[in-house]
């Protein structure tokens, strides 16, 4: 609720909208504000862990109109336009501060989803991105204001985020008859890995019966993404000092990835990334 709007935020985000007609949602890149005072650019990369692209949209310019007012800080801006939904099935580059929606794009499946402990924003997005192109302008029109209270998405229980993620893509992918049909394998991948991350972050919270029950459903559904992780849960969830096992186990990874180069720059906030 403390986040901040550029004055040209509205302007430039209206502009994509009267040149690109198929678009229902516009957002930005976005500055991040930390609690020290000192701000970080280019939040939307962060936020997806990488740096960020969009491989089915299309580039395109957005020029300053005439007698704008308040004036961009450049002439002309660069985004891109198009579908986005497949790429919301695995990661999240939105900030709801910087959002713009058609009303005409809302119906009763759009709204925000009640009774979840987190991720409402990212199925609102994945069901407008469902009906509508996305634009997005790669210049910051809002300013994110962090914060340490227990109630963000960094500062929540790694077993919360991870179960959040996988019912996030079991009530809208999987769900999704038609977009399955099209792409079973991405949606197989990424409910697999959802139920992997459930399953490790179970171990680690000290909850061997969730992460038996992960382990259940990722074998049942003939899964094989990862399977000798899948080995390395179950076993972990079995012995009596598995949760220290398991957490030595994933620091050894961590510091390997980082001797060859492989590991990512930022953390994702897709829990199964």
């Amino acid at each position: 609720s403390d986040d901040r709007w550029h004055d040209y935020k509205l302007s430039m985000q209206l502009a994509l909208f009267r040149e690109h007609p198929s678009v229902g949602l516009v957002f930005s890149d976005f500055a991040i504000e930390k609690p020290d005072g000192t701000s970080v650019e280019h939040g939307a990369n962060l936020w997806a862990g990488r740096t960020l692209d969009f491989p089915a949209m299309t580039a395109l310019t957005l020029r300053q109109p005439e007698q704008a007012t308040p004036a961009w800080p450049k002439a002309s801006v660069d985004g891109c336009a198009g579908p986005m939904y497949r790429q919301l099935l695995d990661e999240l580059p939105i900030l709801t501060s910087s959002v713009v929606v058609r009303r005409d794009v809302l119906d009763a499946s759009t709204w925000y989803t009640e009774r979840v402990a987190l991720f409402e924003d990212w199925e609102f997005f994945a069901r407008v991105a469902r009906r509508a192109d996305v634009g997005y302008l790669a210049t910051p029109t809002t300013v994110n204001v962090g914060h340490l209270d227990p109630g963000r998405v960094s500062k929540c229980s790694s077993f919360d985020r991870a179960v959040s993620y996988q019912t996030l893509v079991e009530r809208v992918w999987l769900t999704d008859a038609d977009f399955t049909g099209e792409h079973e394998a991405a949606v197989q991948l990424a409910h697999g890995r959802a139920l992997l991350a459930v399953a490790r972050e179970a171990v680690l919270a000290g909850r061997p019966a969730e992460a038996r029950g992960a382990l259940e459903r990722w074998t049942s559904a003939g899964y094989r993404d990862r399977r000798a992780w899948a080995r390395v849960y179950d076993a972990c969830g079995r012995l009596p000092a598995g949760r220290t096992a398991l957490r030595g186990l994933l620091r050894a990874r961590t510091a390997m990835r980082l001797l060859v180069g492989g590991a990512r720059s930022h953390d994702s906030v897709n829990p199964a990334a």
